[in-house]
């Protein structure tokens, strides 16, 4: 018998582990690592089926007045051409991601003030009333009236990464953002009914095991709907540009299925950064119990510009990106599903 397997088994039964439980699984090697992979598999299949949800993914501005450490696009930033795509633009994205079988469209954008709380409720609007897709935000923190009025106009999902509950890393690559904001903005999202999605970085400098772990554990006390976790990788021209990803890459991987088996009915995307770190990246956390993927169709003459990290603007390039998705999953035995994939707890 593997000796981890009781403590996965007790987790899955609502066992708190603690911190140290938590590091001891990240340490697993062998086939006591395999076990933790093929039982994050397992309960995502048992709970979400064989689907893999797709949420198309618009970057509609690359523009932001925040200087975060890490990020290719952060305040100052040079190298590439800085762009906002107009209204009609990014309806027009949506309605072919409606028609590329996506169930949900995802709006991503830096700190960028010129798109107001008017303005993205309009483009809200739209979207609803010419695709009705399920619409996702990620577009930083926001005030409870704003998150409400973005509500009202029709947004169904938020997401808003933690990054990490170290509040010392936290202030260090996010200068211009409390962490007590960020979990803050979080709270009003859920009781403003948001499917609510945060999650953080894996790797980050300074990040040892044990405040991975803490991050881990943090994503089950915020009771979440959708968990996104990604790697560290350093960006060029940033203050982080010299530090290294880690050394062991199945750290990232046990990481993401410990998520999943902590936290079974949340959607857990396969986050672009991992093709990135890793040509079939996003095919690996799909086999540690991810089951969303974000195919990305910001127009390519935008889509270049959107440099938060190296790599990023080769992945999702196919002319058609939805038939090369579907085969890419395909071919890991699971299936395409064009619904919406709202959370469980509203079914």
């Amino acid at each position: 018998m593997n000796s981890i397997k009781p403590l996965l088994d007790d987790i899955i039964n609502g066992y708190r582990a603690s911190v140290n439980e938590i590091i001891q699984l990240l340490k697993s090697t062998g086939d006591e690592e395999e076990l933790i992979y093929s039982t994050a598999l397992n309960l995502t299949k048992e709970l979400h089926g064989n689907l893999i949800y797709l949420r198309g993914l618009i970057e509609f501005s690359n523009w932001c007045t925040n200087s975060c450490l890490y990020c290719g696009i952060r305040a100052g930033a040079t190298g590439f051409k800085r762009y906002r795509m107009t209204q009609d633009e990014i309806v027009e994205t949506a309605q072919y991601i409606k028609a590329s079988n996506c169930g949900t469209v995802v709006l991503q954008c830096g700190i960028d003030p010129f798109f107001t709380t008017n303005v993205l409720a309009d483009i809200i609007t739209a979207i609803k009333a010419t695709t009705g897709l399920a619409v996702t935000l990620s577009i930083g923190t926001k005030s409870y009236d704003d998150l409400a009025r973005l509500k009202n106009a029709g947004a169904n999902r938020f997401l808003l990464r933690f990054e990490s509950c170290q509040q010392s890393i936290f202030k260090r690559i996010h200068p211009d953002e409390s962490f007590e904001e960020r979990v803050e903005c979080i709270r009003n999202l859920q009781k403003l009914d948001y499917q609510t999605g945060s999650g953080f970085m894996i790797g980050l400098p300074g990040a040892d095991l044990k405040i991975t772990a803490r991050d881990i554990l943090f994503t089950k006390e915020l009771e979440l709907d959708m968990i996104g976790c990604g790697p560290f990788i350093p960006s060029p021209q940033t203050p982080l540009s010299d530090e290294s990803i880690l050394d062991d890459y199945s750290i990232y991987y046990k990481t993401m299925a410990l998520v999943r088996i902590l936290n079974p009915q949340a959607h857990i995307p396969a986050a672009t950064a991992f093709d990135s770190l890793k040509e079939d990246g996003r095919d690996e956390v799909i086999k540690c119990g991810a089951n969303v993927f974000m195919p990305n169709f910001t127009p390519e003459r935008f889509k270049e510009n959107y440099k938060l990290y190296p790599g990023k603007s080769q992945v999702d390039t196919s002319t058609d990106i939805y038939d090369a998705v579907k085969t890419r999953i395909e071919d890991l035995g699971r299936s395409v599903s064009s619904g919406v994939g709202h959370a469980l707890r509203m079914s």
